[in-house]
């Protein structure tokens, strides 16, 4: 496993958590017990941190690996199906 990959999964499961949290109750209660107990100042340094992690191993392997494309669809297609899965609806429900 290589840079890149590190940095994806933890872009994976930070972003993936973030946006269950719009459809699904379990997972906005987690985030609203962990803001209750630590506060939402932690709550948004926590999640910052992983946000600067993830895009940190995720440009340093693109930089130096030489798969990028393989890297930059991996990256297009999570982007893309997490819009299409979470936002979309969202926006389209608003009458946006």
């Amino acid at each position: 496993m290589n840079i890149f990959w590190i940095g994806f999964i933890v872009m994976f499961f930070n972003e993936g958590f973030v946006m269950m949290r719009h459809v699904s109750p379990w997972c906005a209660r987690q985030r609203d017990k962990f803001i209750d107990k630590y506060g939402a100042n932690t709550w948004y340094r926590f999640h910052g941190t992983l946000d600067y992690t993830w895009i940190g191993l995720v440009s340093i392997g693109l930089i130096i690996n030489p798969n990028r494309l393989t890297h930059v669809y991996a990256l297009i297609t999570f982007w893309t199906l997490s819009f299409i899965i979470f936002y979309l609806p969202r926006w389209i429900k608003n009458g946006r």
